[in-house]
């Protein structure tokens, strides 16, 4: 079955690769942006030619390239290839998107001759073994900490890290400089593709990692292989209640910071509680937080619980009630349940979300509304009364289906 992109405006098909290995013609060995890319493609680096198995690889890697799943793989989506492929240039002549661009034109000019008959999958390429390797070969290039017929990189977690901080920095390492709530969804669906059953929830269905968990990121991230070490400062700071910031690596200066922080809110009476981004005010029985263009502690209004990870929970006063607002931690404080409390009355659906300010959607008869200012869906739950975050629903169709952020429809 085919597997049609548009890259520079042309379609393409990226499901096949020809068997015969493509070789370093003249128009590339002329271009230095394509040589280069070539080379870095070449694996093997003997042959000047590039088989089925790395031609493969680099089309497995434009397909991930297209993280908004449209098959429309934008100059901004190929960013994150060229990049990779600089990382491995030290010739001096900087790769651009259009080299990458016009790179791959020519491979594809160069297969349209090839009959599907001499063409083998894109997913069979990737299983088999390298063309040229013997068992006397020796490859002094391998990273062990890589994966290249999935385009994965080992990394192991770290105490205290965010799942989605995680996977905002593999983005990154992929070029996407300011990710999207959009792409971030994406990047978590291929993570768990990559890595079933590593996404942990728990009651309140906030996704986390296990400390020490070996993992695969399409990002590469440095792996300090150091998954037992991280398991018994986990242990030691939670368990065993011992001051563990002496063993914390922490080469971006991060803890001394917080330290520095946390002597302030000391001195200022704030006790310091689980999470480190906040403090609290026995006095006035407020949350309290630093804020670095004023050098001052602030109150956080509204806000009446955060556990260790830095979820919060506000509790925002109504005349008759009040409103329970759950924010998760994901470096965008993603809202993830809505509801509005009344000890003497019980609000529907409806009246909820005009108190809570969410607008109807075509699917508001199945509870589906629409939080303007997030961008978020969110759908009724009926037995707690409250409005959980729909985080598949992209958007709502007249017929009561929804799109999700792969591209899919669905029906509620």
């Amino acid at each position: 079955m085919s597997e049609d992109y548009k890259i520079n405006g042309s379609s393409y098909d990226l499901s096949k690769v020809p068997k015969k290995a493509l070789e370093k013609d003249d128009t590339i060995k002329k271009n230095k942006a394509f040589d280069l890319i070539f080379d870095a493609l070449d694996k093997n680096k003997k042959d000047a030619k590039l088989d089925s198995k790395e031609l493969a690889t680099f089309f497995s890697k434009l397909k991930k390239a297209d993280t908004d799943k449209n098959k429309d793989i934008s100059q901004k989506e190929l960013e994150a290839i060229t990049k990779e492929l600089n990382k491995q240039n030290s010739k001096g002549t900087e790769i651009k998107v259009a080299d990458v661009e016009g790179f791959f034109s020519h491979v594809m000019a160069e297969a349209s001759d090839v009959e599907d008959k001499d063409k083998i999958s894109v997913e069979d390429a990737l299983k088999a073994e390298d063309s040229d390797k013997t068992d006397t070969d020796t490859d002094t290039d391998t990273d062990t900490d890589s994966d290249d017929s999935s385009g994965t990189h080992s990394y192991t977690v770290q105490m205290d890290e965010d799942y989605t901080d995680i996977i905002k920095r593999s983005l990154k390492a992929k070029g996407v400089e300011e990710p999207t709530e959009e792409q971030i969804k994406t990047e978590k669906e291929n993570f768990e593709k990559n890595n079933p059953g590593a996404v942990k929830r728990n009651k309140s269905g906030v996704e986390y990692l296990l400390v020490g968990a070996q993992v695969k990121l399409e990002g590469e991230l440095e792996n300090k292989d150091n998954s037992q070490e991280q398991i018994d400062l986990w242990v030691d700071k939670y368990i065993n209640k011992k001051d563990v910031s002496d063993r914390v690596d922490d080469p971006q200066g991060e803890n001394s910071q917080s330290s520095e922080i946390a002597k302030k809110a000391e001195d200022a009476g704030y006790k310091k509680i689980a999470s480190s981004d906040f403090f609290y005010d026995e006095k006035t029985k407020k949350y309290m937080k630093y804020n670095d263009e004023s050098d001052k502690f602030e109150e956080v209004p509204n806000l009446t619980s955060v556990d260790r990870v830095g979820n919060q929970t506000y509790t925002i006063p109504l005349e008759g009630g009040n409103i329970k607002t759950e924010i998760k931690k994901s470096g965008t404080n993603t809202v993830t349940n809505l509801s509005v409390k009344n000890n003497n009355k019980t609000y529907d659906a409806a009246e909820s979300a005009k108190i809570l300010g969410l607008a109807p959607t075509w699917g508001k008869n199945k509870g589906v509304y629409y939080n303007k200012e997030t961008r978020q869906h969110f759908i009724w739950d009926e037995k707690n009364h409250q409005f959980i975050v729909a985080e598949q629903i992209k958007q709502m169709n007249a017929d009561g289906t929804y799109w999700d952020y792969s591209g899919n429809c669905h029906r509620l």
